[in-house]
């Protein structure tokens, strides 16, 4: 037999494997999703109750507010009240922090899971500001190394690929974590905190009691609070690096980026193996322009966590300038009609919202509301009128940081049911 012949012999041999693969792995994964998936809503009334999911950031979660006060939660108490014939359940798949590529990628799981009548989306005002599982590689160049990652891109919709990919990665891992896990026993054991801990139970106690109430503060976005709470267990023990950690995250969101950094600094030198610190004095470094010291920086935290595959590939594809609003601009653009097509492919209808602020994505926002006749819910313009009145006072429906407080919450939980109402005209008429 002929060269050539055996070649195109083990060619085709090896491309009826690849779909043997991927046939395989399709019918298993369906059967998988048959047996978790759709058991567990076989139990659903679909004639009386309409299920409704709300996805995003922390503006969806709640953050600034007590718990079962954010927008998805007071949505759901005031449905059920106005609407006693039928039952509405509101899912809150808000993600404090994340950026609207993480929500696309968490929404198709989401949609099989919930199986929701609508989706409401409002997401998009971390991605200058979280990187971590951005889509930004696929608009940051135009060489043939973009090309490479939109085919990887597309290559990931085969399951045998992501399979591939996979076996690849952990063998890749297991190796990293056997080189790097006795010099990290290594450096752990040579930096010991005996001078860190306080005989004195007394002041023990103070410490928790003060870190408690810090990291209470902090999860409200009350950082004045937290700052000093923070502080004054510094003034204690000047070497607790949690309290470090908490206070660079602070100094981080209201952009004092030299304090953020010396506090995270320090907190690594007290802790060379606190991969968190690493991960937050990056992005640091990103926010405040110094890219070269970020990328620095994050190969130190890959080297401690060598099972980050977010923190690979952004070594793998660079960083993009927090100034390059165009990126952002495309990867907002694609992220959020990649959600709009999911959702109408699971037969949902799908509000989009805004912010109760300027984010800067109203215009991508508008015209995919146009394109996709969908309905617009425009919570900045409503906060817009409420802030010139008289009596306005930013601390009835704000927090420290920007977020809304119960308050706040419950007005975008009203401005999404007046719109809501005409949709639910059409499926109950």
């Amino acid at each position: 037999m002929r060269l050539k012949q055996k070649l195109i012999l083990i060619s085709f041999g090896i491309l009826v494997l690849f779909l043997l693969l991927e046939i395989g792995l399709r019918i298993g994964g369906q059967v998988y999703y048959s047996y978790r998936i759709n058991n567990k809503n076989t139990q659903i009334d679909n004639k009386h109750t309409v299920r409704i999911l709300c996805i995003g950031d922390s503006f969806t979660f709640g953050v600034g507010a007590e718990k079962d006060l954010s927008y998805p939660e007071q949505l759901e108490k005031i449905l059920n009240r106005d609407y006693q014939k039928y039952k509405f359940i509101v899912y809150n798949r808000g993600i404090p922090g994340v950026n609207s590529s993480i929500t696309l990628k968490e929404l198709l799981r989401d949609l099989d899971k919930y199986k929701p009548h609508f989706v409401i989306i409002m997401s998009g005002a971390d991605n200058v500001s979280y990187l971590k599982g951005s889509n930004y590689f696929l608009f940051k160049n135009r060489d043939s190394k973009a090309i490479f990652y939109r085919l990887d891109a597309f290559l990931s919709r085969l399951h045998s690929y992501k399979f591939l990919k996979i076996l690849i990665a952990n063998l890749r891992n297991k190796i990293f974590v056997m080189y790097h896990r006795r010099l990290n026993k290594i450096q752990f054991t040579k930096k010991n905190n005996n001078n860190n801990l306080l005989t004195d139970e007394r002041i023990i106690n103070e410490i928790e009691s003060h870190l408690g109430l810090g990291m209470q503060y902090w999860k409200s976005r009350d950082f004045s609070f937290a700052i000093r709470e923070l502080k004054m267990i510094l003034d204690k023990q000047p070497e607790h690096w949690m309290s470090l950690l908490i206070l660079g995250d602070i100094y981080d969101c209201q952009e004092e980026y030299e304090l953020a950094e010396a506090c995270l600094r320090k907190a690594i030198a007290i802790n060379p193996n606190c991969v968190d610190a690493y991960d937050a004095l990056w992005q640091v470094y990103w926010h405040s322009g110094k890219n070269d010291s970020a990328l620095q920086t994050l190969r130190e935290a890959l080297r401690l966590n060598p099972s980050d595959e977010d923190l690979r590939q952004i070594l793998r594809n660079g960083l993009p300038s927090t100034d390059e609003k165009w990126i952002f601009d495309k990867l907002f653009e694609y992220d959020l009609q990649n959600m709009i097509k999911l959702s109408r492919e699971r037969k949902a209808r799908v509000i989009l919202q805004n912010y109760p602020f300027d984010d800067g994505n109203d215009d991508i926002r508008r015209y995919l509301v146009s394109k996709w006749e969908i309905p617009f819910v425009d919570n900045k313009e409503y906060f817009k009128e409420l802030m010139s009145e008289n009596n306005y006072k930013r601390e009835d429906y704000f927090v420290e940081d920007g977020h809304c407080n119960a308050n706040g919450y419950h007005i975008i939980a009203q401005n999404v049911y007046k719109v809501l109402r005409s949709e639910l005209r059409e499926i109950f008429e």
